[in-house]
C-alpha cells in the first residue's frame, strides 16, 4: 500500500537589511569676489561627507554681452529640490534679488524669478523650511538692517510669493554674513551676522526677538551647513569639543576652506581644504539628512513532498 505525505513547509521570516552609514551631501555655491559687477559668476558643487569627496557640477556662463549669473547661497528642500538666490544679469536682475531653481543633478537653471524680495533689497541667506517654504535675509551691499523673508512654492515647486516677516532685532547696525540655518533639534534658526562672526538665534515667527549666541574667532563665514553624520573622535572630527552632527561654515575669502563651528565657545577649527577644487570664494552651503534605505527579503513557501510505501 502506497501512501503520499504532502508536508508544507512555510518559512514565513522577514529579513530587513538597513544601511545607517549614509553620507551627508552638502551643496554648495562660489561667486566672484567683486560681487556686483555684471561679469561675476558662480559654481554649483557638493561635498559627500563620508570621503570628503568635491563634486562641480556646474560653472555660470556669460552671454554674448559678458553678462552672467552669481549665486549669493543655495538652499535644499527635505525631498532634494534645490534652489538659489542671486543675480540674473540675462534677465536683468542686479544685486542678488533673483529667485533660481536648479537640476539637483546639473546645476544647471531650470526656473528662475526676478526681484523677488517686496522690499526690493537683495538677499543673501537662503534656507528651507520644508518642501514649500523657504527663509532668506536680506544682506550684503546696501542691507545694513536685515529683514527676515519667506518664500513660499506651490506643489510643483514654483515661486508663488515672498513676505516680509519683520526686522531681525538685536542686529540693525549689522548686515548678514552669508547664511541661515536650521539649529539641529530643527527648534529654531541661526544666522551668521556682522561680517560672518556673530551667530544670532532667530524666531522665524518673531524675528524682532533675535538674541545673540556668541561671536567666534573667524570672519566672513558665508556658508553653514551641518553634517549630520560626523562621526567624533575620528578624522575629521578628532578635536576637543566636536559634537554631532557638526556644524560646518565655508569662508568668504580666498582661503576656500570649511569649518567646524563650536556654538558653544566661538572656537572654529578647519576640517577641508577647497582650495583647488573650487575657483572663487564660498557663498553658501547647505544640507540635509540623507534618508536611510531598507532592503527586505522575504522567504516564501517551500513544498516538500515526501513518499513513503
Amino acid at each position: 500500500m502506497r501512501r503520499l505525505i504532502l508536508i508544507h513547509s512555510v518559512l514565513g521570516m522577514l529579513f530587513a537589511l538597513v544601511s545607517t552609514t549614509n553620507a551627508t551631501i552638502i551643496w554648495g555655491v562660489t561667486g566672484t569676489a567683486n560681487m556686483n559687477q555684471a561679469s561675476a559668476r558662480s559654481e554649483v558643487f557638493t561635498i559627500d561627507t563620508t570621503t570628503w569627496t568635491v563634486t562641480k557640477l556646474h560653472t555660470t556662463t556669460r552671454n554674448c554681452w559678458g553678462k552672467g549669473r552669481n549665486y549669493s547661497d543655495i538652499a535644499v528642500t527635505p525631498s532634494g529640490h534645490l534652489y538659489c538666490v542671486g543675480s540674473d544679469y540675462k534677465g536683468g536682475g542686479r544685486y542678488f534679488k533673483d529667485f533660481f531653481q536648479l537640476d539637483p543633478a546639473t546645476g544647471q537653471v531650470t526656473n528662475v524669478w526676478h526681484g523677488i524680495n517686496p522690499r526690493g533689497k537683495q538677499i543673501n541667506a537662503l534656507t528651507a523650511l520644508d518642501d514649500k517654504t523657504l527663509l532668506a535675509v536680506e544682506g550684503g551691499y546696501y542691507a545694513m538692517q536685515p529683514y527676515l523673508i519667506k518664500i513660499e512654492l506651490d506643489d510643483s515647486g514654483n515661486f508663488v510669493q515672498a513676505t516680509n516677516l519683520g526686522q531681525i532685532d538685536g542686529c540693525s547696525a549689522k548686515s548678514s554674513g552669508g547664511d541661515i540655518v536650521r539649529k539641529s533639534d530643527g527648534s529654531c534658526f541661526l544666522a551668521a551676522l556682522g561680517g560672518g562672526d556673530d551667530f544670532y538665534q532667530i524666531d522665524p515667527q518673531d524675528p524682532g526677538s533675535a538674541s545673540k549666541l556668541v561671536t567666534i574667532d573667524r570672519s566672513y563665514i558665508a556658508g553653514l551647513a551641518y553634517d549630520f553624520d560626523a562621526v567624533v573622535g575620528s578624522s575629521p572630527y578628532d578635536f576637543e569639543g566636536a559634537v554631532s552632527p557638526a556644524l560646518l561654515g565655508g569662508v568668504f575669502t580666498n582661503e576656500r576652506a570649511i569649518y567646524n563651528i563650536n556654538l558653544t565657545t566661538g572656537i572654529t577649527t578647519r576640517v577641508l581644504d577647497l582650495s583647488g577644487q573650487i575657483r572663487w570664494n564660498i557663498f553658501g552651503l547647505d544640507s540635509v539628512p540623507e534618508p536611510t534605505t531598507a532592503l527586505f527579503l522575504t522567504l516564501g513557501a517551500v513544498l516538500i513532498r515526501i513518499k513513503r510505501k
